[in-house]
């Protein structure tokens, strides 16, 4: 079911984001986009023209492997250590939410942001390991060395590296925060990045004035390659066939043989009718 919603979800912003910024792009009303398919279709076949110019349907393009919506956003190193991980941990039982997304990404465990109250083993985790980290913070290194601890039945899940520069990021301004409070009654010089931003601000209060070029609209969908296509005599909607396909060649009919024909060993059993008044064969 996440599937299919986030693939709904995907394909009416797309449309709706056509609409606005694209130019030429037809407004439909609907996104039923299937039936434009079949309109545009049946319009090219009976009358030799298309009815919506800016529209390129997709039942035109060859099936490819490209996956949307759930795909694997790690490098080799993070899935290698990750298959290392759930080799020691041996069997794991996950929800089929989280099965899912394993399936999806082809990952061995599921990569799950740091989720506060429900994850406070991963944040008391990532607390001590920054404590004992040294230098300037790498994300990978660091989304490597969290699947040495990985373990979902202790709701610690992989991270990726964006993961980790978010939580670094939270952890740094909670920091601050608490500097700052401890500090309330004690007159200090002000931090650098906001002497900084109030520098930016000051700045741009100057009288400094910039005219910004009107932005362009893009272009009309580029024309499909010729290599893209996938050149079939027909075309396939749903329930409904528009082109010329090949009719499969008919099978032997029902009763289109005589059974006391070949019962008494006759030799017209194929052409003979049946019994008739008389009750015999003719």
């Amino acid at each position: 079911m996440a599937a299919f919603l986030l693939a709904e979800m995907r394909h009416r912003h797309n449309q709706n984001i056509s609409e606005l910024r694209r130019g030429g792009f037809p407004v439909l009303g609907h996104y039923s986009t299937h039936k434009i398919d079949q309109l545009q279709e049946l319009y090219l076949h009976n009358h030799g023209c298309v009815l919506y110019p800016g529209w390129d349907s997709a039942s035109a393009y060859k099936p490819t492997d490209e996956s949307f919506d759930t795909i694997a956003l790690h490098h080799s190193e993070l899935q290698d250590a990750l298959k290392t991980r759930r080799e020691q941990l041996g069997d794991v039982k996950l929800t089929k939410d989280l099965q899912y997304m394993c399936d999806a990404m082809g990952v061995p465990l599921p990569f799950l942001p740091f989720s506060g109250k429900a994850g406070k083993a991963e944040c008391q985790l990532f607390a001590k390991l920054m404590l004992m980290h040294k230098g300037t913070l790498d994300d990978v290194k660091f989304a490597l060395e969290w699947c040495k601890h990985v373990d979902p039945e202790q709701n610690i899940h992989a991270k990726l590296p964006c993961h980790i520069r978010v939580q670094a990021t939270i952890l740094e301004e909670e920091s601050n925060s608490e500097t700052q409070e401890d500090a309330s009654l004690v007159t200090a010089a002000p931090h650098p990045t906001n002497t900084a931003i109030s520098r930016r601000r000051k700045a741009s209060t100057a009288g400094l004035s910039h005219t910004f070029p009107e932005p362009t609209r893009p272009c009309y969908f580029p024309i499909p390659p010729p290599q893209a296509m996938h050149n079939a005599p027909y075309v396939q909607h749903a329930d409904m066939i528009i082109g010329s396909r090949p009719l499969p060649k008919p099978g032997p009919g029902k009763n289109k043989v005589c059974t006391l024909c070949l019962r008494n060993h006759g030799a017209n059993a194929y052409s003979c009718p049946g019994r008739g008044s008389h009750k015999h064969c003719k």
